[in-house]
């Protein structure tokens, strides 16, 4: 390929046009063009390079189909450990630094070759397996290798560059410009050669040498970007006198989660001195940006201080930039010197993500899973996300599943609503992580007066020693916006509850006008494989406003019949009554109560009647009964059950026993199809008042 001619360019900052040539940075370390084409020796391009020039030793010689320029090092079959080329100078390197190179491998041999490299200098070597295709492998002492896969084909010129920054201990790959891997390092890495012969190319102590040919062998005492690295590998590079190029955006950042950028967003453009001199104190720099194609901004800026060589230099733009629009934006940047003819580094085109995640406005909304493409995909529906700092490893995400679940009487054997559907569950076998979470899209509840969210949840056990073996929980947790600021265990944990489905209800009233994410925090440390959670049919709308008592969990429930609020959530949801149960004359008649162990239960009966009675102390309300004594209690109540009275027939009945909680199943009264009062309870506790109020049943027969 013949030399690159120098393309002049308009470069259009606001009105100011700068002349662009087609030259890159010139490397402070080592470049080494090999466009000679004849001789011993081959001139270091570098400023101010490693001081010597660089001799041609044996074999080493010339390629005249070079990749840039008008030659190329050759080293030829037959190569011996003497053939090589010396930099003449003992190696050292430290700090961040990048090793770039065009390389063609001739050798069609599955033999070990290497291109470069100093025995004293920790080993530091560069090097073509054995392997086929053959990679590039980058390795030393003290070095985590990194292997560039199949970056060596036979008899093709490809380029290749290896970046290290000691900030973040990365090292990391490109091949023809792409990432192509990253090692991290266990320490910073450095290297301190003894020998006068220096860094060796086309070999390494005495080992193989490479066959084939090299090109713009380019070493720098910084960590280059990626954009640098691929816009530049075709060029041939010649000194500046100066030359200021964008190395990044550095500011703003992507937003996560659901914060969105703001409507100023302070704009920060990074830029570093990659010409052969010091810029002076006092020069003027002309940077500009432009967002998602808008007039640019222009600002003057002038160095407080001089910059050297190779160093970098934030310029923060006075006038903000509007990201508040959600969604990714695309920031072109700009900058221009006087005396800087190379306007490949003074353009930068960046991208900025504000308000990361999908926003949800528009409800009732609904997720069933159904839309999912294959049984047990991890890949969640559009704006899900898996939390990807939660856990890690087999098992460590939510899959989305049809069907029952791989171990039998473990999870459930269907979707919740259709029973051919699909439905997300953590699975137990393998993982023992104490979280694996589920990100919903952001929900922005301002449309919602009383937001509620509503789900199915399957929490069977099936371990043989009892549903508190082996034992593990779901916990929904919230993240509410802006801020981030995490609700943790908003609902939950939720242990076993058998197996069937049950509705899960959560009143998100207190977060009415905000924006939030939920969290499903599943669990699967509990021990063993056998219980697996399980969530269907999540959805958020409009909760119904009641004024009755609530279910009051470890303290005072009541259910009959699988009674439902009127948001038609379960009793286990919380929600404020009176609740709502159907029967039949004659048909099963479930009653369930649950409080502090050992406590007697007092069950009355009497008409419908919200706030009928309001106490203090945190007894609660009555909800049924007539209008209030002077005594305070509602008339019209009707003693069903007293478990507070030994001479009262189902006293020895009525308590809630060890465990906190009491079952009852009988036939139904013959009553005809109706409304036909409501129930509620009356529990003894062991607080300062002795008693607490529990929900209260609406019973209606059909």
């Amino acid at each position: 390929m013949k030399r690159l001619t120098t393309l002049i360019a308009g470069l259009i900052l606001g009105g100011l046009v700068l002349a662009a040539g087609l030259e890159g940075q010139v490397p402070d370390l080592l470049y080494l063009p090999f466009n000679e084409g004849s001789g011993s020796s081959t001139a270091d391009g570098a400023l101010p390079g490693l001081g010597l020039a660089p001799t041609l030793v044996g074999q080493a010689g010339w390629d005249a189909t070079p990749m840039l320029g008008a030659s190329a090092l050759l080293m030829p079959a037959g190569v011996t450990s003497g053939d090589q080329v010396q930099t003449n100078q003992p190696f050292a390197l430290s700090g961040s630094w990048t090793l770039e190179f065009w390389f063609r491998n001739d050798d069609a041999a599955s033999t070990t070759r290497y291109i470069l490299g100093d025995a004293s200098a920790g080993s530091f070597r560069c090097y073509k397996s054995g392997a086929s295709p053959a990679s590039v492998i980058l390795a030393g002492t003290g070095v985590s290798s990194l292997t560039l896969t199949a970056a060596a084909p036979l008899g093709q010129w490809v380029h290749v560059a290896f970046v290290y920054d000691d900030l973040g201990l990365e090292l990391n790959g490109y091949v023809d410009g792409v990432f192509a891997g990253m090692k991290k390092q266990a320490a910073n890495l450095a290297f301190s050669g003894t020998a006068a012969s220096g860094l060796l190319i086309g070999g390494y102590s005495t080992s193989s040498r490479m066959i084939g040919g090299l090109d713009e062998l380019r070493l720098y005492s910084w960590a280059r970007s990626a954009d640098e690295i691929d816009r530049e590998r075709s060029l041939e590079l010649s000194g500046q006198v100066a030359d200021l190029g964008i190395v990044a955006l550095q500011a703003p950042v992507d937003s996560t989660g659901c914060d969105p950028l703001g409507a100023a967003e302070s704009i920060v453009m990074l830029v570093r001195n990659v010409g052969s001199s010091t810029l002076a104190a006092g020069t003027p720099i002309v940077a500009s940006y432009a967002i998602d194609g808008a007039a640019p901004v222009v600002e003057t800026f002038t160095l407080p201080g001089a910059v050297a060589l190779s160093d970098t230099l934030p310029l923060t733009f006075a006038l903000g930039g509007d990201l508040s629009a959600a969604g990714p934006h695309t920031i072109v940047l700009g900058c221009a010197t006087g005396g800087d003819l190379n306007g490949v580094n003074d353009v930068l085109t960046a991208s900025v993500r504000s308000g990361g995640d999908l926003t949800i406005a528009s409800f009732p909304w609904l997720e069933n899973f159904d839309a999912s493409a294959a049984i047990n995909t991890t890949q969640p529906p559009p704006g899900w996300k898996q939390d990807q700092n939660d856990a890690s490893g087999t098992d460590s995400d939510w899959y989305f599943r049809s069907g029952a679940t791989a171990s039998a009487n473990t999870g459930p054997t269907s979707d919740y609503s259709s029973g051919a559907g699909f439905y997300a569950y953590v699975e137990d076998s393998t993982g023992n992580f104490a979280q694996v979470n589920l990100i919903t899209p952001c929900l922005d509840l301002g449309p919602l007066a009383h937001p509620r969210l509503q789900f199915a949840l399957h929490s069977m056990n099936g371990s043989t020693s009892g549903p508190t073996v082996n034992e593990n929980f779901l916990s929904v947790d919230l993240i509410v916006y802006p801020g981030g600021l995490v609700t943790a265990d908003a609902l939950g944990p939720i242990g076993d509850l058998g197996a069937s489905w049950s509705l899960q209800a959560l009143d998100l009233a207190a977060f009415a006008g905000q924006t939030i994410q939920l969290v499903f925090r599943g669990r699967s440390d509990g021990g063993s494989f056998t219980h697996d959670i399980a969530i269907d049919d999540v959805g958020v709308f409009e909760g119904q406003v009641s004024i009755g008592q609530a279910p009051r969990a470890g303290l005072a429930v009541f259910d009959l019949n699988g009674a439902l609020s009127p948001n038609q959530g379960p009793v286990a949801s919380g929600d404020q009554g009176p609740y709502q149960a159907l029967a039949t004359a004659g048909g099963p008649f479930l009653l369930g109560f649950e409080g502090e162990p050992g406590q007697p239960i007092l069950l009355l009966f009497g008409a419908a009647n919200p706030r009928a009675a309001t106490y203090p102390g945190g007894i609660g309300q009555f909800d049924i009964g007539g209008a209030v004594d002077a005594f305070g209690i509602p008339l019209g109540l009707q003693v069903v059950a007293d478990g507070f009275r030994p001479w009262h027939l189902l006293w020895a009945i009525f308590n809630t026993g060890p465990s906190g909680s009491l079952a009852l199943s009988f036939s139904a009264p013959p009553l005809p199809p109706g409304p036909h009062g409501a129930l509620q309870a009356v529990l003894g506790t062991s607080q300062p008042f002795a008693v607490a109020l529990s929900n209260s049943v609406e019973m209606t027969f059909f």
